[in-house]
């Protein structure tokens, strides 16, 4: 019975000692709700303008080249023009023509605009065609490194260069007679010129009178256009890769060598034809060939044979280039572009 008592008393006293440990933790519970709960985040953000569509944001987003800065770094081709920009490099298929890369995106993905009009030409196949624009009459150049599709369509999914020209006017000029002839030469850039007047009342007309040409000849280069392996015959000889990378024709290839085999075969004799034998079967080592109901026929010696002779002769062929270059010329690197008359009139009344 005092065994009892004592266990029901322990158990009392336990249950008296927690209670006032568990109160304490829920305090604590609470007091640490209350403290979060006093924690104010707060999120600020723009709001868009009415007046500000999709767009427009899209228009805002564009990195644009014009004035002096455009002068300073224009190039007949767009790519070369646009690659010093973060982001944007040029293709490499010569000095004539490089579309732009945005973003390791190139080809159909990134879209060329003259006007806000998607030019649609073979450069985007393949890529030592030049794009059809005549740099000289740019004046303005906007890049958008974000996709355009929802505006130009998939062409543009990669981004877009905007280029801009004074083929479409959309304000008169301040005065009646405007514009600039160019005029360009160098050594090693090619010549060439264009044409872009205005003609104008400042109130409702418009006459515009542009064109362009230029010519390029092959470049010119202190050194060869290929490395010294191109042109070295046992390099060439020993690696076909290489004669694949340096667009050149040189055949290697082995025969027997008619010098090595003491006989002559009379099966190739009687059989060259409807068996259509080489004439590596023609040379042989035994001095017997073996024919069906006759037996044992002996093989007729052969003259030409030299004891000792290696069995095989390796031929090259002389090695030729697919293009022949001139030393210190770069090859097709020739340019011819004309761009005919163009005479636009604007009329407001």
């Amino acid at each position: 019975m005092n065994i009892m008592k004592k266990s029901k008393l322990s158990i009392i006293l336990l249950i008296l000692l927690s209670s006032p440990l568990y109160g304490k933790e829920n305090n604590q519970d609470k007091s640490q709700e209350k403290e979060t709960s006093n924690d104010v985040i707060t999120v600020k953000a723009t709001s868009i303008k009415n007046k500000e569509t999709f767009s427009s944001l899209l228009l805002n987003n564009r990195e644009e080249i014009k004035g002096k800065q455009l002068e300073q770094i224009k190039t007949n081709t767009i790519g070369n023009t646009v690659s010093k920009v973060a982001g944007v490099q040029a293709e490499g298929f010569g000095p004539n023509a490089a579309r732009p890369v945005i973003r390791s995106l190139s080809g159909n993905r990134v879209g060329i605009l003259v006007n806000n009009l998607p030019i649609n030409d073979v450069s985007f196949i393949s890529g030592n065609m030049p794009i059809p624009v005549d740099m000289n009459r740019i004046n303005e150049i906007s890049i958008s490194k974000s996709s355009e599709a929802l505006l130009y369509g998939g062409s543009s999914s990669g981004g877009a260069i905007h280029l801009w020209d004074d083929r479409i006017m959309t304000q008169f000029p301040e005065k009646a007679i405007s514009g600039a002839v160019t005029f360009n030469g160098s050594t090693n850039n090619g010549n060439g010129g264009s044409v872009n007047i205005k003609f104008s009342n400042k109130e409702n007309w418009i006459f515009n009178l542009s064109g362009a040409t230029k010519r390029v000849s092959k470049y010119k280069i202190p050194t060869r256009s290929k490395v010294g392996a191109c042109y070295s015959y046992q390099q060439l000889k020993d690696h076909s890769a290489l004669r694949d990378q340096c667009q050149v024709d040189m055949k290697v290839f082995t025969s027997r060598n008619p010098e090595a085999y003491p006989y002559i075969s009379e099966f190739w004799k009687k059989y060259q034809v409807e068996y259509e034998l080489s004439e590596d079967d023609k040379y042989t080592f035994k001095d017997k060939d073996y024919f069906s109901g006759i037996g044992y026929v002996d093989n007729e010696p052969n003259l030409r044979y030299k004891p000792g002779s290696p069995t095989s002769i390796e031929h090259v062929t002389p090695p030729k280039h697919y293009v022949e270059n001139n030393n210190n010329e770069i090859p097709n690197s020739f340019l011819k572009s004309q761009s005919g008359k163009r005479i636009t009139l604007l009329y407001r009344r």
